[in-house]
């Protein structure tokens, strides 16, 4: 994930936005420890983001 967004900041990508299904709870846990934060929740997914 570091390199993903050290790639991603070179290319002066300001952010990025991805959807989790909201059951799973892991993956969850794994992108709020690489600072996305929740977005909203829309049915069973969560839209998640992080400012680079």
């Amino acid at each position: 994930m570091d390199a993903l967004k050290a790639n991603l900041r070179a290319q002066n990508v300001q952010g990025v936005f991805l959807c989790v299904g909201n059951d799973n709870k892991k993956a969850l846990r794994f992108y709020k420890k690489q600072d996305f934060q929740v977005l909203n929740i829309i049915g069973g997914a969560v839209l998640m983001g992080c400012t680079l």
